[in-house]
């Protein structure tokens, strides 16, 4: 793939690009994400699952896992052993200088809804309020959900 001037772009395939930024794939979710107070590109289940791992082994800090992503052995700093998660957060989004922390708040699932009121998705999946402008969440109940069907 090619920037607007013409210039290659080292990750091949899901990347988009605009004015020389990347940006996620066009079929990335970006949702607002409260830790960060910005849209964001949100990881869906799969892309998760894959940086999930690598933050978790990142977290063992075994041997095995400093060998084969080329670590070394003495003076990991925490910063070297969570390359790899904000790497492949990288190759997925297009988004780089991430916190791995901030990373794994960046997964569709944990986010509710969008708010009717003001569109920013809410908190939780199980919101009763909507935290940025304060509306109510009215959800049905189980018994109100079976009459409408």
């Amino acid at each position: 793939m090619r920037t607007i001037d013409g210039s290659a772009h080292k990750p091949p395939g899901s990347l988009r690009h605009r004015e020389n930024r990347v940006l996620p794939r066009s079929d990335m979710k970006v949702l607002w994400c409260w830790r960060c107070r910005q849209d964001m590109p949100m990881l869906d289940e799969d892309e998760f699952r894959l940086v999930d791992a690598l933050f978790r082994g990142g977290m063992r800090a075994t041997k095995e896992f400093r060998l084969q992503h080329g670590i070394p052995l003495q003076g990991a700093s925490i910063h070297a052993r969570f390359a790899p998660v904000r790497k492949a957060y990288e190759d997925l989004t297009g988004k780089g200088d991430c916190h791995e922390n901030v990373i794994m708040h960046h997964r569709i699932s944990i986010y509710g809804p969008p708010c009717s009121h003001c569109g920013k998705p809410l908190r939780t999946p199980r919101a009763s309020f909507c935290a940025a402008c304060g509306e109510p969440v009215h959800r049905l109940n189980e018994r109100d959900q079976e009459a409408e069907r």
